[in-house]
């Protein structure tokens, strides 16, 4: 690092220029000018290009141990040149001529150095809280990334290219006008991929206004067979940490198929769904609306949902879910847990996600009587609910027992049951009461099985119940897992 010229005169003025080569990421040539009869700071720079590579091994080096989830094996090429301006006032500057510095030396010259230089009084150091002292910065940040690999979130962008305008200030500079008093910029991208989809020349023109942004106009995306529209973005308090985004998204016939294909779960279907509001405020984010999905011949309704944490290992995911018109015969040729025929309706409600594994739900499920549609469940089936049910096959004896042995159907009048998650314990009741008994199903008129509840106060910890399902599902060759 050289400096071509440094020097305090009067003790009124200091000026430096020079170039910064910053950790072999870029070149920084700066000018510096603090003036006390103006009580501010100038400072106007250009870096030659910062290599976004080496920038973000940098970062991730000077962060946590491990860096965010999100960024684990993240690959970025390119590079970015900024064109910086910034204004500090007075209650930030160093003040000069005290005691202690009654005669600073006068040097100038070719010098290179190695320093830390902190400015202001302890209040102004701790996020420029003092009303009376603040900074401006303004500027444009261009740059170009031939391509970005994120295997964590299965993204890919290649030609990325942007010009931004950068309008920041904080404290006695903050003097928010309209955004007509903005300035525009543009992002260009040739082609991102993402999970099974993808879309290409997708522009975007935000306008930046004082720790502000906005994206007005409609930005229309074909991806995974449908479109997704996003109405209008915006940002507010962009650099503190009570910055608010919100968005409104429209989400238009995507295909179920193109998205979960790769899964391990594919389905068919489409999905659709209306966001008027989504906002990220405090490390949340709450999506307003709701999302529809056409799925087994029915649909499912997805309401309140939330996301905490997104860029951590705990991220917390919540939502409500309300279905209804499920085909069984098509929901149990995905879920390897027998065959059943017939129609179901349900709901999962205050259902949390945490480290990628259920913290809490209630979910309730029940037949419905459509006609033209049989209700049965085959011998497979009974078997496995029972194993969830009460860990054992105990109904085994019954269905070997008889003319029931010669049956691999049963007939059923109707099923219902609600289980519940909470502080890891798991309960299982029946929702079918007759003659002073639980069940979870109900045999047919004639002929049949009754699954009975036969103690409605049992309670297992989750851990127990995840082995239970795991058991089915390895005993029926399956790599299914619930985690």
């Amino acid at each position: 690092m050289g400096f071509k010229r440094f020097f305090f005169a009067n003790f009124q003025r200091l000026e430096s220029k020079g170039v910064l080569d910053i950790l072999e990421i870029g070149g920084l040539r700066f000018q510096i000018k603090m003036d006390q009869k103006g009580l501010s700071l100038d400072l106007e720079t250009k870096t030659s290009g910062i290599n976004h590579s080496a920038l973000l091994g940098f970062i991730i080096a000077e962060g946590n141990e491990q860096g965010p989830p999100a960024l684990q094996g993240i690959n970025i090429s390119g590079c970015s040149v900024f064109k910086l301006r910034a204004m500090i006032d007075e209650t930030l500057m160093p003040k000069f001529g005290t005691k202690e510095n009654e005669n600073p030396k006068l040097f100038s010259g070719e010098t290179p150095m190695n320093f830390r230089f902190t400015m202001g009084n302890e209040n102004t150091q701790k996020g420029f809280s003092d009303e009376s002292g603040g900074w401006r910065l303004s500027g444009e940040w261009k740059a170009s990334f031939p391509s970005i690999d994120i295997p964590a979130c299965e993204i890919s962008i290649s030609g990325l290219t942007i010009e931004l305008p950068l309008e920041l200030a904080a404290s006695s500079f903050c003097e928010q006008g309209p955004f007509t008093d903005g300035r525009s910029g543009v992002i260009r991208i040739k082609k991102v991929s993402w999970l099974n989809g993808f879309y290409d020349d997708l522009e975007l023109h935000p306008m930046f206004s004082q720790n502000r942004f906005q994206i007005k106009d409609p930005v229309y995306i074909n991806i995974f067979g449908g479109e997704v529209f996003l109405r209008e973005l915006s940002g507010a308090e962009i650099i503190s940490k009570n910055a608010v985004f919100q968005a409104s998204i429209g989400i238009k016939a995507l295909d179920l198929m193109t998205i979960s294909k790769g899964s391990g779960f594919p389905v068919s279907g489409r999905l659709d769904g209306d966001i008027p509001h989504l906002t990220y405020k405090n490390d949340r984010i709450d999506f307003t609306g709701s999302l529809y999905a056409e799925i087994f011949g029915g649909g499912l309704d997805i309401k309140d949902i939330y996301l905490e944490m997104p860029f951590s290992q705990g991220r917390r995911l919540g939502g409500s879910i309300f279905w209804d018109g499920i085909g069984l015969d098509k929901l149990t040729e995905r879920v390897p847990i027998g065959k059943i025929s017939g129609v179901i309706k349900g709901k999962l409600t205050d259902f949390v996600i945490e480290y990628g594994q259920p913290a809490r739900f209630l979910m309730e499920v029940e037949s419905v009587k459509q006609k033209g549609v049989r209700q049965k469940i085959s011998v497979d089936a009974i078997n496995n609910l029972s194993m969830i049910g009460t860990g054992s096959s105990g109904v085994q004896s019954v269905l070997n027992s008889g003319l029931n042995r010669f049956f691999s159907y049963y007939p059923y009048s109707k099923i219902g049951f609600r289980c519940e998650l909470r502080n890891d314990i798991f309960s299982l009741r029946g929702l079918i009461q007759e003659d002073g008994q639980e069940f979870i199903i109900r045999k047919g008129l004639f002929r049949g099985i009754d699954m009975v509840n036969q103690n409605p106060d049992n309670i297992i910890s989750f851990k127990d119940m995840r082995e239970r399902i795991n058991r089915i599902f390895e005993d029926r060759g399956t790599a299914v897992k619930v985690n």
